[in-house]
């Protein structure tokens, strides 16, 4: 019973699997085999029931998978996030639409076009960059083509928002940064006795670090980082081996916790 009350948080969907099936194995290496009468064969012996810990993906997000429990009934449910697919051809209309008259791409590299400006969505929205800051990263003295790529890129700031809201949906990753601050604001606010575990995640993204360090503040919490080398010190990461090093991002998720 003991196991069931605990809550960990994994990765991804694989991840909980292959975790699934380590209880599972260990179960089995550590059960005793019943006695078996002369009649009895291998088959007939009855398996003992086992109750696993709640694993859940903190990285693939569906919109019917919570990390604790139901919907909370006092927030609004989230809008479904918009298929890939339909995204992109959604956005190529769009491109082709934006072009100036006589420069319209063809339908193809629109395609391409629109993979490229859906890649750009979702890092902004990871980051939590808003996209109206994408305009001081121009100066207006630089060269006249790179204010024709903002005009263009003015597709995603006020094409597009419109396009969702009609639609009723959110990005994919909009969506993930909003479920995962919802459930780091149920996990602060639950009164579950249980133990709460993120493991195996180095909190890249800004929202999983949030989510990983309201775990911390739980009575019962505790963050497990995958690979950790406790012998190099934060000083030599942070300031001398810079980016490159295998456990920068560890350092900068330990700063931000």
């Amino acid at each position: 019973m003991d196991l069931a009350r605990i809550t960990i948080l994994i990765p991804t969907r694989r991840a909980c699997r292959v975790l699934r099936q380590a209880f599972l194995d260990a179960a089995d290496a550590q059960r005793p085999l019943p006695e078996m009468d002369a009649g009895d064969t291998q088959d007939s012996r009855a398996d003992t029931v086992l109750l696993l810990p709640i694993l859940r993906p903190i990285g693939d997000v569906d919109e019917d998978e919570l990390i604790l429990t139901d919907a909370d009934p006092g927030l609004d449910p989230l809008p479904s996030p918009i298929g890939a697919l339909d995204r992109q051809l959604r956005l190529a209309r769009a491109s082709m639409a934006a072009a100036p008259a006589g420069e319209s791409p063809s339908p193809d590299m629109a395609i391409d076009l629109a993979a490229e400006l859906a890649r750009l969505l979702d890092q902004l929205h990871t980051e939590a960059v808003s996209f109206e800051l994408l305009h001081e990263l121009v100066p207006d003295d630089f060269a006249a083509h790179w204010q024709e790529v903002l005009q263009f890129l003015d597709i995603l700031g006020e094409h597009w928002p419109a396009v969702l809201e009609q639609l009723q949906a959110l990005d994919p990753a909009r969506y993930r940064d909003l479920w995962l601050r919802r459930a780091a604001e149920r996990v602060a606010r639950d009164d579950r006795s249980g133990p709460v575990l993120v493991a195996g995640s180095t909190g890249s993204i800004p929202a999983t670090a949030h989510l990983m360090k309201t775990v911390l503040g739980l009575p019962n919490g505790t963050v497990i980082l995958p690979g950790f080398d406790a012998l190099e010190t934060l000083e030599d990461i942070g300031f001398f081996l810079g980016e490159s090093h295998a456990q920068y991002q560890m350092h900068q998720l330990l700063n931000r916790l």
